[in-house]
């Protein structure tokens, strides 16, 4: 159900200065608010401070692919996630990043620029041969853990992070860094992501739920009661907050840029089932050695099961 207009939620919940970047943006179509962000999440880089030693964390990236080269030297690699969705919306981030992102107008038809496409494809692929094998089975979390259980894995430099990975009680605790892309700003063009709540028509008890959704958005859960559990909130003013910012690591003002500057979706109707499948071509491809003209030959056809 929309939720603009409930007296339930205090002003500021529905008008987006609450939130951290287009967070509430994400669940905002037609001039109506259709969910609330439970947590605030874009790729961005991830590392192992103690195993990069002196070298500077990159901002852009071809120092990525620059630090990979180096590492290989020391028996030691860059990291990436790739199963679906992950390499295909590290795609789309490069792509945004060099200014020619995915179609996203609700009167234009869903787009993806093929020469765009093929240059970050094969940016991903150069980064892919400086990381391990294991990479292309990898998920977000899976690159998470593989970090800290690892010691060879060092840098990864676009990857949906989870802030409780930098916290003390992990031995081998994760740093966290802005998206690397290729054009400055470098921050710049990562797809947001992030959870929401939403209120369903079929709710037997729609008043309870509100009352549920505004305590969700309230200062107390996300300032207070989401860090507290290990959870990284979506309101601005816990991401501005040096407290939480030490406990998690850094990973709150490391990322907070990315997100401001994040790249929201298409959000055309058909667009989930795209991005799975152009999810599992894409990863299918690098995991097989293909170039981008023949992953682009198995992607084009579902561009046109996308409708506005």
């Amino acid at each position: 159900m929309p939720l603009s207009g409930h007296p339930a939620l205090r002003v500021g919940v529905l008008d987006g200065s609450n939130w951290l970047g287009p967070s509430l943006a994400t669940y905002r179509m037609g001039g109506t608010v259709w969910g609330l962000p439970i947590d605030a999440a874009t790729q961005h880089a991830v590392y192992r401070a103690d195993l990069m030693g002196d070298e500077p964390v990159p901002h852009r990236w071809t120092a990525a692919i620059a630090l990979g080269h180096r590492l290989r030297k020391k028996a030691r690699y860059l990291g990436m996630a790739v199963t679906t969705p992950h390499g295909i919306l590290a795609i789309a981030s490069l792509m945004a990043n060099l200014g020619c992102a995915w179609e996203t107008r609700p009167d234009h038809p869903f787009a993806i620029d093929r020469a765009g496409f093929s240059e970050a494809y094969g940016q991903l692929q150069m980064l892919l041969a400086l990381c391990p094998p294991d990479a292309l089975s990898w998920n977000a979390i899976d690159l998470h853990e593989a970090m800290m259980a690892r010691d060879d894995v060092v840098y990864c430099p676009c990857a949906y992070g989870y802030g409780t990975y930098g916290e003390a009680d992990f031995p081998k605790r994760l740093s966290f860094g802005p998206f690397a892309g290729l054009h400055a700003p470098f921050h710049a063009g990562s797809t947001v992501g992030g959870t929401g709540l939403a209120l369903s028509r079929a709710s037997r008890h729609p008043a309870d739920a509100l009352r549920f959704l505004a305590f969700v958005a309230s200062d107390l859960a996300q300032h207070q009661l989401i860090p507290s559990r290990h959870g990284q909130p979506a309101a601005a003013l816990a991401w501005h907050d040096p407290e939480i910012d030490v406990r998690f690591n850094g990973f709150f003002s490391a990322a907070r840029a990315s997100i401001e500057a994040a790249w929201v979706r298409p959000r055309y109707r058909g667009y989930i089932d795209f991005q799975a499948k152009a999810g599992q071509i894409t990863a299918d491809g690098l995991a097989a050695g293909d170039e981008a003209a023949k992953v682009w030959t198995r992607l084009e056809p579902l561009l046109a099961t996308v409708n506005s």
